[in-house]
């Protein structure tokens, strides 16, 4: 199993915005997918102020690239990816093996 996390730092305040614009994204998440892909949305206690945190996991590797391409394929997630634009000063993709 694959955990994919996208990490962002939001800009200052504007955390709970973006967390907004991740559970609307959500929701076009394939229905039949979402007990494999168990989406979260995670928010900083501590360190670096405003990162949020969108999690999912996958069977493998090859499973993750085929639902970030069906995902950014739709023009409906597109639409939804515009509004976060200007909410995130950076961010990276983390990979991790679930032992």
């Amino acid at each position: 199993m694959i955990l994919f996390r996208s990490v962002f730092q939001a800009r200052f305040g504007k955390a709970n915005e973006l967390v907004a614009a991740f559970k609307a994204m959500s929701d076009f998440l394939p229905a039949d997918q979402i007990e494999t892909l168990q989406p979260r949305i995670l928010t900083d206690i501590s360190g670096p102020f405003d990162t949020v945190v969108f999690e999912t996991t996958h069977e493998s590797l090859a499973t993750l690239e085929q639902f970030r391409i069906a995902m950014f394929a739709r023009a409906d997630t597109s639409e939804e990816e515009s509004p976060t634009t200007g909410l995130i000063v950076s961010g990276r993709n983390e990979y991790y093996t679930i032992e």
